[in-house]
């Protein structure tokens, strides 16, 4: 018991040291390396989960953060929840943590780009030519993220509900259903 007592208080010691955090998630006076500022937002992520969006399996990050660095000095991290990956800014500074996170925001599909990929999608899905695909706007590369687009085909105008799937650095991916005829 005495021998797992000294590792532990040794591993703290060491983690301290190392500027990997402190037990609360909140960076040590040196910050967080890589691997602690992972640990950290696993669970942050995890304590915040909803059954919207699950506790995540994993959590990437280009590197560490300092507490005192400014917020263009943030990090950039993925969370893969299930086989979902999720673009995240991890700021220093903010939260009762002294860093806080949010979802990557500067990710988007231009509305042109969307209906192009739309336009093969649909075509592949159903074997018939598209005339035209209408998105009124940029696809914001949040998760879960809608926008209601129009496909022409055969002269009919139907409803197509896109859904992102992952946003991730500059890859965007999402789900669409044609809904019924309008």
């Amino acid at each position: 018991m005495k021998r797992a007592l000294t590792a532990s208080v040794l591993a703290g010691v060491l983690m301290s040291a190392a500027g990997c955090g402190s037990d609360d998630g909140a960076p040590g006076e040196e910050g967080f390396d890589r691997a602690g500022l992972e640990s950290a937002v696993l669970d942050r992520m995890t304590e915040e989960a909803t059954a919207d969006r699950g506790a995540p399996d994993a959590v990437d990050c280009d590197g560490g953060l300092d507490p005192d660095s400014s917020a263009d000095e943030a990090q950039r991290c993925v969370a893969t929840i299930g086989d979902q990956r999720i673009g995240l800014i991890v700021l220093p500074g903010g939260g009762e943590r002294g860093w806080d996170w949010q979802f990557d925001p500067g990710l988007t599909m231009a509305a042109a780009d969307l209906e192009q990929r739309l336009e093969a999608g649909i075509a592949e899905e159903s074997g018939s030519l598209v005339d035209s695909v209408m998105c009124p706007e940029d696809l914001p590369g949040l998760p879960e993220a809608t926008l209601t687009c129009e496909v022409t085909t055969r002269g009919a105008t139907y409803p197509v509900t896109v859904t992102v799937t992952d946003a991730v650095g500059s890859e965007l991916n999402f789900r669409f259903v044609v809904e019924e005829q309008s």
